[in-house]
This record gives structure tokens, C-alpha cells and sequence, in this order.
């Protein structure tokens, strides 16, 4: 909830938020890659993984952060756990699908708002966030964005369902950013 506060809070006061998230970092290279017809390839490729590197040591920081500010032991959870992955009460199949169902759905959103600076289109997205990891973090547990999955496992030790945290996300934004451009491709001409 608080990270969607946060994406409205920069989508309203400067336009266009910063990539927090890998998932979507992959989304809008495939997206830069089509436009430009494989003319800059390396230069997209290599501004994606400029952003995926920054988001993983930011997230890497942030999880530091909270371990330092956190007190060791809340309600009864050792600190060494705090913020890594794990499944709620769901099989991996299940966490799988709809870790990669709900990233295609927050992409399709993204990208249907991307160009709108229409503070509504801001308020929609914030809407669809909050929706999603209210349904996701009772369940899953995740929060679609491997960066931070990979920064709390890595703090927290939790390496058994990281795959789930990283793969799915990052494979329903492909898949709705493949959607999204044959829907739209003569738009995007």
C-alpha cells in the first residue's frame, strides 16, 4: 500500500515515476526495442540493465534499512526472516500463476496509461496496485517486483521460493507487453 502512495505521489508531482521495478523495466525495454526496430538495441538493452542493477542495490539498501530499523523480534518473527519471500498458504503452481497473471495485468495498465498525464489515469494505476498486493500479500506474499524479492531473500535468507518472486513477474510482463504491442502495433506505427 504504501509503495502505491508513493508511485502516485511522484506520478502526480513529476509526471513520470522512476522504474522501481524490474518487471516493468523488461515491459518498457520490449517496448523501446520494437519502436525503434532494433536500430539501438544495444543502447536499450544496456539502459534496462543500468535500471535493474540500481533497483536491485536500492532494494538491497531498503532491506538493510529495515532490518537496522525493525526491532529484533516482531510479534514473535525473528528478524532474520523479515521481508523474504515465502508462500502464504498456496502451492508454488498456484503463487506462480498468479504472480504472472497479476504482473501482465499491472503491465497492460502501465502501458495503457504510460503516454495519459491525466492525474485520473495516475489514480486508476495507484487503484490497480493497491488491488493487487492486497490480493497477493495474504496469499503469495510477493509483490511483483524481483528486485525487491531478491534484496529480501537475500537479507532474510529466504531462497526457496525466489524463483517463483523473480520468474513469474518477469514473464507476465513479457507476455503482456507482447499482447499489448500486436493489439496496438498499427497505434504505434
Amino acid at each position: 500500500m504504501f509503495y502505491s502512495l508513493v508511485y502516485m505521489v511522484m506520478k502526480l508531482t513529476r509526471g513520470r515515476s522512476g522504474y522501481f521495478n524490474s518487471a516493468l523495466t523488461v515491459s518498457l525495454c520490449l517496448v523501446d526495442l520494437y519502436l525503434d526496430r532494433g536500430h539501438a538495441m544495444s543502447v536499450h538493452i544496456g539502459r534496462a540493465l543500468a535500471h535493474v542493477i540500481v533497483q536491485l542495490l536500492g532494494a538491497l539498501l531498503g532491506a538493510v534499512l529495515i532490518v537496522l530499523i525493525v526491532p529484533f523480534s516482531l510479534d514473535g518473527v525473528e528478524k532474520t526472516g523479515m521481508g523474504a519471500p515465502a508462500l502464504a498458504a498456496m502451492s508454488a503452481g498456484g503463487a506462480f500463476f498468479l504472480d504472472y497473471f497479476f504482473s501482465a495485468f499491472l503491465v497492460i495498465m502501465l502501458l495503457a496509461v504510460r503516454n495519459n498525464e491525466n492525474k485520473k489515469s495516475s489514480m486508476l494505476l495507484m487503484f490497480a496496485m493497491t488491488v493487487t498486493r492486497l490480493i497477493l500479500f495474504p496469499t503469495t506474499g510477493s509483490t511483483l517486483n524481483p528486485a525487491r524479492a531478491i534484496a529480501h531473500a537475500i537479507i532474510g535468507n529466504g531462497f526457496d521460493y525466489l524463483w517463483i518472486f523473480v520468474f513469474a513477474p518477469v514473464c507476465g510482463a513479457i507476455t503482456a507487453t507482447a499482447g499489448f504491442i500486436w493489439m496496438h502495433r498499427q497505434d504505434m506505427e
